[in-house]
């Protein structure tokens, strides 16, 4: 996958954990840290991009339980 696909992925992850976090715990308008998503994207690494897509997706499982 090219890289900008997998900076595109991770964005759209993190937004989406977000609003799970607001859905799961009925939260109204709850703003998560970007400093993770900031982090791994200025790693330059796409190892770390798809490693970060794949935590946050698990995480999004997780709460989608509850």
């Amino acid at each position: 996958m090219d890289k900008e696909k997998l900076i595109k992925e991770a964005i759209e992850s993190w937004c989406l954990y977000g609003y799970t976090i607001n859905k799961a715990f009925e939260f109204k308008d709850f703003l998560i840290e970007s400093k993770p998503l900031e982090n791994v994207l200025h790693s330059n690494s796409e190892e770390k991009i798809i490693q970060f897509i794949s935590y946050v997706k698990s995480q999004i499982e997780l709460l989608e339980e509850k």
